[in-house]
Formats: C-alpha cells, sequence, structure tokens
C-alpha cells in the first residue's frame, strides 16, 4: 500500500510540473505587454536570446522596431547563431514589407530604420537585397527632401551608403526631378536654390564612391543638357569640373562650336568647358576642340580663353596650335557688336589687346621658358597675324637684337588698319610702336 502511494504522489507531482512548463510558456501576449513598459528594450533582449519560439523572437524584433529602438538588434542579433538569425530576419522582413505598403507615415519610417539595422546584422544576400528595396522605396520620393530632424535614425546618406548601386536611380529620379523644376521656374531665387539641390545631390552621389556613379551622371546630364538646349544654366556644368566619362564629350563639343554667341547658359558653360574640363579633364579632347575655336570662333571671346588653355595643356606646343590656328582676317577675329560682353571692351582695341594678354600668359604656363625662336620664325611669316602677334611677343621677351630686328620694319608700309588702330596702321608703325614699348613690357612680363 505505501508504494502505491508513493507511485500516486510521483504521477501527481509529474502531472503538475508539466502543466505548470505548459502555462508558463511564453507567447507574443507576454512580448507585447512589454511593449510599453519600462525596461523594455533588456527584455526584448531577453526575449530573443531565451529558448523561444520563433514567432516570439520576431515579435520581441519588431517590439524594438515600432518603438524606434532598431539600433538595439544588431549587437542582439548577433549572438544568435547565423541559421537562427537568418529565420528570424526573414520573418521580421516580411513584416517590414507589410509596415511599409500601408498610409501610415511614422510606421513607414520605423519599417525605415529596422530595415537599414537588419541590414547590418548580416543577411544572407537575399534578404539583404530585400532589405535594401525597403530602404529605397521609402527614400524616393518626397522624403529624399525630409529635414534632417524628421527622418528617424536612417538619413539618406546612410540609406545610399548601405543600397549602393542599387540606390543611384534614386539620385537620378531625384535630379530630373530637379532640372525639370528648374526648366519652368520662374524667379532668380527659385532658380538658384534648385541649382544649390542639384550641386548637393552630385556631391552626395560623388561621396558615396561607387564605380558606377560617373557614368550615371555623365549620363542624366547629358541628356538633360540635350533636352534644355541652348537654355542652359550654371548646374549643366557640374560634372564637367571633375567627370571624366566619354559621355560628357560630345555636349562639350556641341556647346563651344555653336555660332550662338549670345545665349547666356551657353556662354556660361564655355567658361567652365574651356578653363576647367579642358585643362584638368579632358586634355585630349581640349587640344582638339580649342584647335577648331581658333579657327571657326564668331564671338572673338571664346578664341582667346581656348588660347591661354592650349598653352596650358600643350605647353610650347599650344604657342603653334595659337599662331597657326588664329585666322588671317581682321573681321574674324573681332568680337561683334551685339557680343553680351562687348560693352567691356574697347572693340577697336580688342585684337591687339587679347594678343598682348595671350603674350603674357606665354611666361605664365611655360614657366618662363620662352620659345624665342617661334616668335622669331613667325616673324617672317606671310600670314599678317601671324607678323602682328610675334611683334607683341617679341616686344615682352625678344632681346636687344629682336628689337633691332622689329626696328628694322619701319619702313614696311603693309596697311594693318582692319587689325589694329590709331595711327597704327602701317606695319612699319606697329612694329616700331611695339619695339618701343619693349622695356615696359618685359618688366610687365617679369612681374607676373
Amino acid at each position: 500500500m505505501p508504494a502505491l502511494m508513493n507511485r500516486v504522489i510521483v504521477l501527481l507531482l509529474t502531472l503538475v510540473t508539466i502543466v505548470t512548463a505548459v502555462g508558463c510558456k511564453t507567447d507574443i501576449d507576454d512580448v507585447r505587454k512589454w511593449e510599453n513598459a519600462k525596461g523594455r528594450k533588456e527584455k526584448m533582449k531577453e526575449f530573443i536570446l531565451a529558448e523561444n519560439t520563433l514567432e516570439v523572437k520576431v515579435e520581441a524584433v519588431m517590439v524594438l522596431v515600432r518603438k524606434g529602438e532598431g539600433s538595439n538588434l544588431m549587437p542582439i542579433l548577433k549572438e544568435l547563431p547565423d541559421a537562427e538569425r537568418g529565420k528570424i530576419t526573414e520573418e521580421a522582413v516580411a513584416q517590414l514589407e507589410k509596415m511599409m505598403e500601408g498610409d501610415d507615415q511614422a510606421a513607414q519610417l520605423r519599417a525605415k530604420d529596422g530595415a537599414y539595422y537588419l541590414a547590418q546584422t548580416g543577411p544572407s544576400d537575399e534578404l539583404r537585397a530585400r532589405l535594401r528595396a525597403l530602404l529605397i522605396k521609402w527614400l524616393d520620393g518626397d522624403n529624399f527632401w525630409r529635414p534632417l530632424e524628421t527622418v528617424g535614425d536612417a538619413d539618406r546618406t546612410k540609406i545610399l551608403e548601405e543600397t549602393g548601386a542599387m540606390g543611384l536611380p534614386v539620385i537620378m529620379n531625384v535630379l530630373n526631378d530637379r532640372f525639370e523644376k528648374l526648366a519652368t521656374a520662374q524667379t532668380d531665387e527659385r532658380r538658384n536654390k534648385l541649382q544649390q539641390d542639384i550641386m548637393g545631390i552630385v556631391d552626395l552621389a560623388s561621396g558615396l564612391n561607387l564605380a558606377e556613379t560617373d557614368e550615371a551622371i555623365a549620363k542624366l546630364f547629358a541628356e538633360q543638357i540635350d533636352k534644355s538646349y541652348p537654355n542652359l544654366y550654371e548646374a549643366h556644368a557640374i560634372p564637367y569640373t571633375t567627370n571624366k566619362s566619354e559621355v560628357l564629350k560630345e555636349p562639350a563639343k556641341r556647346i563651344l562650336l555653336d555660332p550662338d554667341y549670345k545665349t547666356e547658359g551657353l556662354n556660361i558653360l564655355r567658361d567652365i568647358i574651356i578653363n576647367e574640363y579642358y585643362t584638368e579633364v579632358q586634355t585630349k579632347e581640349g587640344i582638339s576642340v580649342c584647335g577648331k575655336v581658333l579657327r571657326e570662333d564668331r564671338s572673338g571671346f571664346n578664341r582667346w580663353m581656348c588660347a591661354r588653355t592650349l598653352l596650358k595643356v600643350a605647353l610650347e606646343g599650344g604657342v603653334d596650335h595659337v599662331f597657326l590656328g588664329l585666322p588671317d582676317d581682321p573681321e574674324a577675329v573681332k568680337m561683334p557688336a551685339d557680343h553680351p560682353l562687348a560693352s567691356q571692351f574697347n572693340l577697336q582695341e580688342y585684337f591687339v589687346e587679347e594678343s598682348k594678354a595671350f603674350c603674357r600668359s606665354i611666361g605664365v604656363y611655360l614657366d618662363n621658358k620662352i620659345p624665342l625662336d617661334k616668335f622669331r620664325n613667325y616673324l617672317k611669316s606671310t600670314r599678317t597675324v601671324e607678323k602682328l602677334v610675334a611683334l607683341i611677343c617679341l616686344s615682352y621677351y625678344g632681346t636687344d637684337a629682336d628689337v633691332a630686328t622689329m626696328r628694322t620694319l619701319e619702313t614696311d608700309v603693309t596697311d594693318i588698319s582692319a587689325w589694329s588702330y590709331g595711327e597704327l596702321n602701317t606695319l612699319g608703325k606697329f612694329a616700331v610702336f611695339f619695339a618701343d614699348a619693349h622695356n615696359e613690357n618685359a618688366a610687365a612680363a617679369k612681374a607676373q
């Protein structure tokens, strides 16, 4: 009888233990009870790391996401084995996708932050791609421009750094949107703001250091230039300061060789293309296109900018490019009276003054290694333009013997009134004038 009683007692104790164990099993309601309680973060960590069901662990993850505490997920989940962490992440991603589908912007923001932090926990390629898609979905649109204080933990820079090349279409969409608005902007203030936006976006994209960025930016800007031509703005020139993509060459060439010298946007871009793009980014292209500008320019202005660019990139060879490229036609080298900058120059003296500036720049770009023999040879040319520019350059750098040679031309009565101004209407008078100016000009050249 006592033995039977003992067996009954053992059986009852076993049943109590089983019932108790079943009754104490943690479920998602237990997790949710802590959602607004003090010590929530620590408790969620316990739920995730303890021997709980997948459902409980995922709910604990989502509590942290919903409460804006997703940053805690990285250290917690990394304590779990890879396989278990992967299962939790997969279930959590499905719930984040549902949160992002609704109209609740606050929930979408939390889902975005949760996706960002889960992406940092080492998920599989497939899961990381889904998480990145969530980030892109949130960012692609008005959220791109949300003030920093309203974007939560993962701002656009963090998102784009995480998404990498997947995020480039977002940047392209935003740039296209800014350009569309720029084309219809009605005030200078609005246009300036949009151009600042464009510059900031390009800087952001460049800062990602992605191999694909330059090409994507170049294609977009080439398309926008073509779309808006000739009504361009300074913002259209942004990639021309650093971007080496071949795609940008053709638009630059089109802008430089367009005979229209009155449109402000074209002139703004020409300045940047000649003085930055062709001197720093695409120098070989610059030599080719600027050589053509020297021969064909109708503005009078771009020709001399290109002359200095040729000196800078081709050095001594640039001297030949300029002397041989200048048209031997006084009308062709003049600045037209209807040029937007015409009021800033004495048009009668324009050719001579620009030639003087070119000659002075030779010493600067060639580090004062002056190719005197070239000037002496061009002085013997049959082309008037070469003779005149050679005389001017020798007035800055020539020796006493060169000055003496210049004076031997005093009796040359070749009419150059179309080239020069005032009393300097013959080649002889022109030569003597610049021979007399030698001392003064030489001192000016040395002072640079």
